[in-house]
């Protein structure tokens, strides 16, 4: 995979003392070391959120609570992320990446011994919200450092490496909750999250760099006299209302977008909450760190879907085709590929709880997370491409988006599975997801539509 790659052929020769563009400020090995953090950001972004899942039924017995209290600590988890999203892109785009990054992580940390010292549900979930808040910005800030550092041509692939790293979660996060939790008790999982923490931030802090565009340009040319490409393009950052962010949702070349990312977040997440209680329940009756073994094939799945999306999205973008014309292109692959969340979606819905064999189920998990993964670096390249001067901000909104409307479905869940029962929920799911890739299907058709013309009107 062509990681370091750089989109164009720059001179660098000493004599000359001038770089054409700010992706060449970065050597091979310093975008190796930022790719490095990134990932491990992107690792612990989901590590802290899956951890502790497998020993939910372990935290709802210790606290004497409800099952819907319990899967409350998740969908407030899920709310916070969702919230906080558009702070961290509004204040990552006027202060820099990495201020906003050691400040959120230096709060985790305290996040972390709270919900340790947690002496009941309420409380638990108040600390469990505000670690939401503070991990949000660890994606966050990653999507902007890497439309600061990759171009637009080869930054499809590096957003599947990152989302693929995000899958390593799965593999390692509820294996390792769920072996901790049943050896020390499930508090015993957020002090090694707190230690996971203090351990990247010193890493961050001490070789990552300041990343954000402007301040490399002005840095660039107040330092080394030296007028990057992009500084005539690159505006001085502005601290705008984070709300503000919401506005780009009427614009007909972002929401049709934004909506299959949300659809394969709802598959993901509804499938891993009642996966987690289902099957520590019969006819299955799993022990809590054999549940969290069973999130390490949904992980390789997450891992090869963000991959594969990432290298079709580049692909797209480097060839000739008709429809690489239109940034928008390069999104077609992940859509296509998405479709295979429907049969997933239906497989897990109409199996979980019904079948003796858990086999069959996970199947149904593993193809919709695999659909679902595979949309999300062909869109993110797409937004922060169009919007490359408030990446921070667009990534924020689709992280912000995703999130609000999954901690929603997530806190109905419960009741609505008891109603209508699982086939019909996750059918309604299928429906959904389908529904939303066509709208970004048609969207897309029409943009391609609309070039065409402009193009042979200026022909004529």
């Amino acid at each position: 995979m062509s990681i370091l790659y750089n989109s164009q052929k720059y001179t660098t020769s000493v004599e000359e003392k001038k770089l054409q563009s700010i992706y060449e400020t970065y050597g091979q090995f310093q975008k190796l070391i930022i790719l490095l953090n990134i990932c491990a950001l992107a690792v612990f972004s989901v590590f802290d959120e899956l951890v502790y899942l497998p020993a939910l039924p372990e935290i709802i017995k210790d606290f004497s609570t409800t099952e819907t209290m319990g899967l409350l600590t998740i969908s407030m988890y899920l709310f916070g992320l969702a919230l906080s999203s558009l702070l961290w892109g509004t204040l990552s785009d006027y202060y820099g990446r990495k201020p906003i990054m050691t400040f959120a992580f230096v709060c985790l940390i305290f996040s972390g011994l709270g919900c340790y010292l947690s002496p009941n549900i309420y409380v638990f979930i108040i600390f469990r919200a505000l670690q939401g808040c503070l991990v949000s910005a660890s994606v966050v800030v990653a999507q902007g450092t890497i439309a600061d550092v990759y171009d637009q041509n080869h930054r499809g692939e590096i957003y599947g490496i990152f989302y693929g790293c995000s899958s390593l979660s799965g593999l390692t996060g509820p294996v390792f909750g769920g072996e901790i939790s049943q050896r020390y008790g499930w508090k015993s999982t957020f002090i090694f999250i707190t230690i996971v923490v203090t351990v990247l931030l010193i890493i961050y802090v001490l070789s990552v760099p300041e990343t954000h565009q402007y301040m490399v340009t002005r840095k660039y040319l107040d330092e080394k006299a030296i007028k990057l490409l992009e500084y005539d393009q690159s505006q001085e950052p502005k601290l705008i209302n984070p709300c503000l962010p919401l506005c780009y949702l009427d614009h007909c070349s972002i929401l049709p977008y934004l909506l299959p990312l949300v659809a394969g977040m709802l598959a993901f997440k509804c499938c891993g909450v009642i996966l987690t209680t289902a099957m520590s329940l019969p006819p299955y009756s799993l022990s809590e760190s054999t549940v969290g073994m069973l999130y390490i094939p949904l992980g390789i799945s997450y891992l090869l879907g963000s991959v594969v999306g990432g290298e079709l999205t580049d692909y797209v973008a480097r060839r000739p085709f008709r429809i690489s014309k239109i940034v928008e292109g390069r999104m077609i692959p992940g859509l296509l590929l998405s479709l295979i969340t429907i049969v997933g979606l239906l497989l897990f819905g109409w199996t979980i709880a019904k079948v003796p064999h858990a086999i069959v189920p996970l199947t149904g998990q593993v193809l919709a997370v695999f659909g679902g993964s595979t949309t999300r670096p062909g869109i993110l390249s797409y937004l922060t491409s169009k919007y490359q001067e408030n990446s921070g901000s667009i990534s924020s909104l689709a992280y912000s988006f995703q999130y609000l409307v999954a901690s929603i479905v997530v806190s109905f869940i419960v009741p609505m599975i008891e109603i209508i029962h699982s086939g019909p929920f996750f059918t309604i799911l299928a429906i959904v997801s389908l529904s939303t890739t066509i709208v970004a299907f048609v969207s897309i058709y029409q943009k391609f539509r609309s070039d065409q013309n402009s193009e042979m009107q200026s022909l004529l």
